[in-house]
């Protein structure tokens, strides 16, 4: 039996709906992308060799913020925030 996330249709689906989540959040939230951080770190580069910094600086807040929930879920998850709540 196939696990359903190794199949060709589960990747499709997940490339789709990528997909659907990069075009939003690119032209609804101020062309960024919020969601896949390389796209982010991309435009930073292109914009920062090109000397448009103010463009390049707007892509580095979802960066940043990207990076911190990512620290903060690992933190979450390690357990040690429960010993702090007993």
């Amino acid at each position: 039996m196939t696990r359903t996330s190794t199949t060709l249709r589960f990747g499709l689906l997940l490339t789709l709906a990528n997909g659907f989540l990069d075009a939003y959040t690119y032209l609804a939230r101020g062309g960024v992308f919020a969601n896949v951080q390389t796209a982010n770190v991309i435009f930073f580069a292109l914009n920062t060799s090109q000397g448009r910094i103010t463009s390049a600086l707007a892509h580095v807040w979802p960066l940043l913020a990207f990076i911190a929930g990512v620290g903060l879920a690992s933190h979450l998850k390690s357990g040690r925030v429960e010993r702090y709540l007993k």
